[in-house]
């Protein structure tokens, strides 16, 4: 079944989340692993071209790496998950959504002060 976006188009774009975990060269068996959860915009014809690309990418992203003068290297897990986009891609489309019912003291631990946004934040990498 080809999905269709909001104005009846077939969709082709598609959102990926990749788990990327990390094993350190120096600890032969480790207890916790850093990870890093991606997301992904992928462009496919279907969900099955999304998937194939969205795998691809992720084992494409393993080699080397250096993480605090750690030697190791960085594997793909896997998928978290691949959801088509069915705005099309340009300002203030939404191209991601999550629908949850929350008690209502807990409906303003959702929202964060614009301090602590991490787009207005310098990276982690850069506050070192």
């Amino acid at each position: 079944m080809i999905e269709k976006n909001v104005i009846g188009e077939p969709v082709s774009w598609y959102l990926s989340r990749e788990i990327i975990y990390f094993e350190f060269a120096d600890q032969a068996d480790q207890d916790e692993y850093q990870v890093w959860e991606n997301l992904i915009l992928i462009n496919a014809q279907s969900p099955e071209a999304a998937y194939q690309k969205a795998l691809k990418h992720g084992f494409d992203g393993e080699g080397e790496v250096t993480i605090d003068g750690r030697r190791g290297r960085s594997k793909f897990k896997g998928l978290k998950t691949l959801v088509a986009v069915y705005e099309n891609i340009e300002d203030g489309a939404e191209i991601e959504w999550q629908e949850y019912v929350v008690e209502k003291d807990e409906l303003e631990s959702l929202v964060k002060q614009k301090e602590d946004l991490p787009a207005l934040q310098p990276p982690a990498f850069m506050q070192k």
